[in-house]
């Protein structure tokens, strides 16, 4: 039996492919079994996995119709024979001892979580509101779980529901993935994820680095999705079926809302919309200005709403999103009491609100919690129209 098994799924991805398969092969962890499933693919895909595949007794062969991602993943699981499962998309790649060092950190764990990847511009952060370590006892576990999609410590995103960059127990995985719904596609490894933390009685989290993802364009995670809204609430529903029956299902109601809400905000985008056309009535006088900052969003309206929707496209997320009312958004979104503000470090706090005189009457009442005047920032939102 192999220590490890590592499931690709491919279709159409020659250009990258040998790259992956030979930071496969090629790990200083010989003893593995890797899970090749060819979905479909209509280039040169399948010729370079035959190849391959003949060459390398450890290499596993499936050739399917194209059915999707999930149910290569799925086809491909059902010929793993290893104790420890691992996944990788066709154009991403292993660092050649990564294997080596996933193996050997999981130990009493049911999964490993590596806390970062490596993208194309170096080493990315995967998230940050999760300490290094083992997270094995009840009270730990909890916080893990009261977490996972959405931290309420840190106000930010959890760790991103991905199956890449992380190492389960075979068992793990196998008591989730045949109850999962085919029809997501886009949301599956969020299903296979969820439910396997869940499964989880030991978590650890890694220093490891050594997971290589490739972003491009026409990947599945940047191409037009007419039925994207459909899916949004079929995973929606189908978690919903899960955590309602755990007993954290408060927790894991609110972090399924505010996770799938920023999905919501992400519509326009996969549903393919034109450029021209605006989901958003106001623009951030700040948007440009703020990269690599930490940056604090005052206020959850209309104005917040938008100002939150260009910072969650540019990827630059306020550390902490606070309202006076907060309680008003809290089901839809993590917003938090102003009062959080002291016990918050950032750079710039940006009041998100139409009025001039409202912002001013905000400012006021900022410098007298203690905050610096030098770090608020207001200036009157630019109004677009729906066209231009």
């Amino acid at each position: 039996m192999s220590k490890v098994s590592v499931i690709i799924p491919v279709y159409n991805v020659e250009p990258y492919l040998e790259r992956c398969l030979d930071s496969v092969i090629n790990q200083t962890l010989e003893d593995i079994e890797l899970v090749i499933v060819n979905d479909g693919s209509t280039d040169g895909s399948a010729k370079i996995c035959e190849t391959y595949a003949s060459k390398d007794s450890r290499i596993k062969y499936i050739c399917q119709e194209n059915q999707g991602v999930f149910m290569a993943r799925k086809n491909g699981f059902k010929e793993v024979t290893s104790d420890c499962v691992t996944f990788l998309d066709a154009d991403d790649w292993f660092d050649f001892d990564y294997l080596k060092r996933l193996y050997k950190d999981i130990g009493i764990c049911d999964m490993v979580i590596s806390k970062s990847y490596k993208g194309n511009d170096g080493t990315i952060v995967y998230y940050e509101n999760f300490s290094l370590g083992l997270y094995d006892t009840p009270e730990k576990m909890d916080y893990f779980i009261d977490n996972m999609l959405y931290s309420k410590e840190y106000s930010g995103k959890g760790i991103p529901p991905n199956v890449c960059g992380k190492i389960f127990k075979t068992d793990i995985i196998k008591q989730c993935i045949d109850d999962i719904d085919t029809r997501l596609d886009f949301f599956d490894e969020g299903e296979i994820i969820l439910r396997a933390y869940l499964k989880c009685k030991v978590i650890k989290i890694s220093d490891i680095s050594g997971y290589n993802y490739f972003h491009r364009e026409g990947s599945s995670c940047n191409s037009i999705k007419p039925w994207y809204l459909s899916t949004v609430n079929e995973f929606y529903n189908s978690m919903s079926r899960v955590f309602l029956k755990h007993e954290k299902s408060e927790s894991l109601m609110q972090q399924l809302q505010a996770f799938c809400m920023e999905y919501l905000l992400l519509a326009p985008k996969f549903l393919g919309f034109s450029p021209n056309v605006f989901n958003i009535r106001y623009i951030s006088p700040f948007l440009n200005t703020m990269k690599d900052k930490k940056v604090v969003l005052y206020g959850a309206g209309n104005i917040g709403k938008n100002y939150y929707a260009q910072m969650l496209k540019s990827e630059e997320l306020p550390v902490i999103w606070v309202d006076k009312q907060y309680q008003k958004y809290i089901r839809y979104f993590h917003v938090e009491p102003v009062e959080r503000l002291t016990e918050t470090e950032f750079d710039y706090l940006i009041i998100a609100v139409l009025n001039p005189d409202v912002a001013a009457a905000i400012k006021t009442d900022l410098i007298k919690m203690g905050i610096s005047e030098e770090k608020i920032l207001y200036k009157t939102p630019i109004e677009v129209q729906g066209v231009l």
